[in-house]
């Protein structure tokens, strides 16, 4: 458990909501993580990337408080090109 209940994704500088179009998608998750670059998830034939998404009650040990705004919503995800 974090040291005080308040350190949660939710209220941190780095999460970013999820759109309503990634909510339907990913209806488990409620936004995503924003404190490091996304990793590279690679996959036969793809090289995707994507930043961790995460709940509003997860947590970890790199809270930051943001600065008393409401989160800002994650840019809609582009549509795969078609080759």
């Amino acid at each position: 458990m974090p040291s005080n209940a308040d350190d949660r994704c939710e209220i941190c500088r780095y999460f970013y909501g999820a759109t309503a179009e990634i909510s339907a998608t990913w209806k488990q998750f409620d936004g995503a993580c924003r404190r490091y670059p996304p990793p590279e998830h690679m996959m036969p034939g793809t090289k995707n990337t994507s930043f961790p998404l995460v709940r509003y009650v997860d947590w970890c040990g790199e809270f930051k408080a943001s600065a008393g705004d409401p989160p800002p919503s994650m840019p809609e995800w582009p549509e795969p090109a078609e080759e």
